[in-house]
């Protein structure tokens, strides 16, 4: 009686109070499912709170583990996703019934402990964010993703969605919208000046993009989970003073982009969730406004395809969709940070990149404390095809056919700078270290020259083993342009 009680307090609070839902003790918070989700079988979750255990549903998400593009349906796999709200301590019990012989709970810099029994794995977690469970050193097959969220605040004035909402949702100037636990909208979200996406639902199977800023300002986007989304996902244009915390973004199709930053100033991406069939979180100028004063971080990211941290290629690309100039005399961009940043698997190109592919400033860029925890880049996958390229760290400046990109990605030739840039306590947990290279090209192009200088590399480790990128900076006759050491190997949890 006391857990039907909580959850009518929740939908009560949802409806009509619009407070905050029960935030003390060891509670979990379960969802209901709309009813035409599609469910996975082959895994079954339980969590145990201080008033008993619980099943909880397991929605079945495309995930896309063919590494080359495009895509191949057949080839796509369901993987699990486990969503809930919790406070305090939790234990949940995972049990694949396909056999154990061992697992992986990620990330982990979280420092999850584990017990198994036969075909259970019991842990406990203690702070809200999203994990994974992967059986049998194969992340590619039936693998657990668990989103644990903070009680959800739901504003007095909010538009509550519930249900299914079938089609275009745009949210108006100033409104805020809020998708309640269990709620699906089926449909693109356009967002206005100074609105507002809050909420536990799910966008599904929405866009391109699934959620659309364009030329808007003060936006909030917090909570929402996004599931196969047609291509890009979340994307930010010509768009100032934007604030995304805990969404979480599963991507499996063609051009998947999880967050696409053009054009746009004063972002932060905090504490989300990306696994993208293409670049996780990727930074562009496509009109003749700069990008600047951009910040992700302690963030969890996949890359099953292409980059994880990328600036480029389009650095001044013009109309979208067109080859005029974009009127942008000295493009740039700059003041970037990624910082604290759990990147699981990677099975494709480097983690770690910057592609100018036209006459931009690139400068004041920051990489910094960054795990990844399996290295797969430039590894052949499963079904014939090729791995990408083997690099941990990819600067180039040219032309985009010059440094590895399709020729049409390059809109505007000129001159192109990229520098004041540190990459700085990296650490490389598993995986193959033949994957961790890097490449530094600066070519110049007809009558534009290419800058590259002040490249800091510190502290870039494969397990307990500094790398030692002095022969590829070398090759690259920028040896004045790059600094490369290491200190004494410390854990990344120290």
């Amino acid at each position: 009686m006391k857990r039907l009680f909580c959850l009518l307090l929740i939908i009560i609070t949802v409806l009509v109070v619009g407070c905050v839902a029960k935030d003390e003790g060891d509670v979990v918070f379960l969802y209901p499912v709309e009813d035409r989700m599609e469910m996975f079988e082959g895994i079954t979750v339980r969590v145990r709170d201080e008033n008993g255990v619980y099943d909880v549903p397991l929605y079945a998400v495309d995930t896309n583990p063919k590494r080359q593009y495009p895509v191949v349906v057949p080839y796509l796999k369901k993987a699990a996703v486990a969503m809930f709200d919790m406070t305090g301590t939790v234990t949940l019990e995972v049990t694949y019934p396909s056999g154990i012989e061992s697992v992986a709970v990620r990330p982990a810099r979280a420092g999850v402990e584990y017990s198994l029994d036969g075909d259970t794995v019991t842990f406990q977690i203690s702070e809200w964010g999203q994990y994974t469970v992967e059986f049998n050193d194969d992340p590619e097959t039936d693998a657990l993703m668990i989103f644990a969220n903070p009680p959800s605040l739901v504003p007095k004035d909010a538009r509550v969605i519930e249900g299914r909402h079938l089609g275009k949702l745009t949210i108006a100037e100033n409104e805020t919208v809020y998708l309640a636990p269990g709620s699906v909208v089926a449909g693109q979200v356009i967002m206005s000046d100074g609105s507002s996406l809050m909420g536990r639902g799910i966008i599904l199977g929405s866009g391109p993009p699934a959620i659309q800023v364009w030329n808007r300002s003060n936006i909030t986007i917090e909570g929402v989970a996004i599931f196969n989304a047609s291509r890009w996902v979340v994307e930010f244009q010509n768009s100032s003073f934007i604030n995304v915390e805990n969404i979480k973004v599963i991507s499996a199709r063609n051009n998947g982009d999880g967050i696409t930053i053009q054009s746009s100033n004063g972002i932060t991406v905090n504490k989300s969730f990306i696994r993208s069939w293409d670049d996780n979180v990727v930074l562009k100028n496509y009109t003749k406004n700069d990008t600047f004063d951009i910040t992700v971080t302690n963030s969890v990211m996949w890359t099953d395809l292409a980059q994880t941290l990328e600036i480029g290629f389009e650095t001044n690309k013009g109309a979208p969709g067109g080859r005029r100039p974009s009127g942008n005399e000295d493009p740039q961009i700059y003041n970037v940070l990624f910082e604290n940043i759990d990147i699981l698997h990677n099975f494709h190109k480097a983690p770690i990149s910057i592609h100018n592919a036209d006459g931009c400033r690139i400068y004041d860029i920051t990489f910094r404390n960054i795990i990844l925890e399996n290295a797969q880049m430039g590894v052949p996958g499963n079904f014939g095809e090729g791995g990408g390229w083997q690099y941990l760290i990819d600067f180039g400046n040219g032309k985009s056919s010059q440094i590895g990109g399709a020729a049409e990605w390059t809109t505007n030739d000129g001159n192109r700078e990229i520098k004041d840039i540190l990459v700085e306590n990296i650490w490389v947990l598993g995986g193959e270290k033949s994957s961790c290279g890097a490449r530094f090209l600066n070519i110049n192009s007809g009558d534009y020259t290419s800058v590259m200088e002040n490249i800091r590399l510190r502290n870039i480790y494969f397990g307990n083993e500094a790398l030692d990128y002095t022969d590829i900076i070398e090759s690259a006759n920028l040896t004045s342009a790059i600094t490369h050491e290491n200190a004494p190997y410390f854990h990344w949890s120290d």
